[in-house]
């Protein structure tokens, strides 16, 4: 009686963690621009990507998302490819052996890696759905592990990093840098 009862209480505990998770409508698309568009705020910024360093492997290069004009480099557009989201810089990017990818989310900044094609991990979390919040019918909403409500705005203010970027975070709220951020979504506008 004992297994049952621990059984069932797993069974709904896991449908109500469903529950709270939107289903992935799209799961491929492209090309579009991205924006972060938060809470409490008019307008949307235009998502960029900061070269953070090379990973524990030393061939490869990590990167961050942030909405700071004045960093890192604006993809020409974003792509969503089973599942996968991908920043392109340039047209030769899309011949090239090279490819930027994002990885794997938990809780923390919004990552990506650049590195061979053949050699990286593909982590395909993210998907698209309608913006039932815009008046317009092209632009969608970006779900990370079937969630688009778990993406902040961060600053570094009072905490070691440059106080100017405002990178994106997924998850974050029990660090101390969670003191300084702000609920947004991510926002695809196709080109």
């Amino acid at each position: 009686m004992k297994l049952l009862s621990i059984l069932t209480l797993a069974v709904s505990g896991a449908t109500a963690l469903l529950s709270e998770r939107s289903p992935c409508a799209i799961d491929t698309h492209g090309p579009f621009k991205l924006y972060s568009v938060s809470d409490g705020t008019d307008g949307a910024a235009l998502l960029n990507v900061v070269t953070m360093g090379p990973d524990d492997s030393g061939k490869n290069t990590l990167s961050t998302l942030t909405t700071c004009d004045t960093c890192g480099k604006t993809p020409v557009y974003w792509t969503l490819t089973k599942s996968v989201l991908s920043p392109v810089f340039t047209t030769s990017d899309i011949v090239t052996q090279n490819a930027t990818i994002n990885l794997p989310l938990s809780y923390g900044k919004v990552n990506f890696i650049t590195g061979n094609k053949k050699d990286l991990k593909l982590a395909p979390i993210y998907c698209l759905d309608k913006n039932t919040t815009s008046t317009s019918t092209a632009s969608h909403i970006l779900l990370a592990n079937g969630h688009s409500d778990l993406f902040s705005i961060c600053s570094f203010i009072g905490t070691i990093g440059p106080a100017h970027r405002r990178d994106v975070y997924y998850n974050q709220t029990s660090s101390g840098i969670a003191n300084y951020c702000v609920s947004t979504k991510l926002v695809a506008k196709p080109l």
